[in-house]
């Protein structure tokens, strides 16, 4: 992976030289802005060569664990999936899908060592499909879940979950124009809680049959 440095008389300049030099679209590199430098200047990553990176780097920390792998990238609204099949799914899965969590966390770390930030390249991993599978099934539940509260007009918490979930969960119902969605509570008790359309609070509730 290379970082190639450009400077100009603003931002918006640096990065159109960088394209012309890479012959690439801006939504093909990583795009880091450096601060302290005389000119504005960026620091810029083709994200295909980072891609790569990523997956020698998964592959490697696997290797070190003592298991053999091979790791598919599937691209989803440009944002790579890295699905790895090995000898040893389970022990990577872990209960409830805990070490494929610790495995995107130090992935993660590694993004945040090398680019400053993690938001600077998004991506996912999964182990023979189970993240595929089951985010299957939470998109099926809350679905379930919404049209039961649009048929029942009681809202329903779910259970805590993490903002990968959560997400899934709010595109679920995104179309629903019966319900609503929302993200409550304090980690790691952070969960959605899908409401009716329109919602009234129970003090609301009250006040009406006053």
């Amino acid at each position: 992976m290379e970082k190639i440095k450009y400077s100009s008389d603003t931002i918006e300049n640096a990065i159109i030289e960088a394209q012309k030099d890479l012959n690439r679209d801006e939504e093909e590199l990583i795009i880091n802005e450096i601060k302290d430098e005389e000119k504005p200047t960026i620091e810029v990553i083709v994200i295909d060569d980072y891609v790569q990176e990523i997956k020698d780097f998964i592959k490697e920390l696997i290797e070190n664990m003592g298991i053999q792998s091979n790791i598919e990238i599937i691209y989803n609204n440009a944002v790579p999936t890295y699905t790895i099949y090995s000898d040893n799914d389970s022990l990577l899965i872990g209960r409830n899908g805990k070490n494929i969590d610790s495995l995107t966390t130090i992935v993660k770390q590694h993004i945040i060592k090398e680019l400053g930030k993690d938001d600077l390249f998004k991506f996912n991993i999964d182990i023979n499909d189970y993240k595929l599978a089951n985010d299957a099934r939470l998109d099926h539940l809350a679905k379930k879940i919404a049209k039961d509260v649009a048929r029942t007009k009681i809202a329903v918490k779910m259970d805590p979950m993490n903002s990968y979930k959560r997400r899934i969960v709010h595109a679920a119902i995104a179309s629903n124009k019966r319900v609503t969605s929302k993200s409550e509570g304090e980690e790691p008790n952070r969960c959605v809680v899908i409401r009716p359309v329109p919602y009234k609070t129970q003090e609301e509730e009250e006040e009406e049959q006053r």
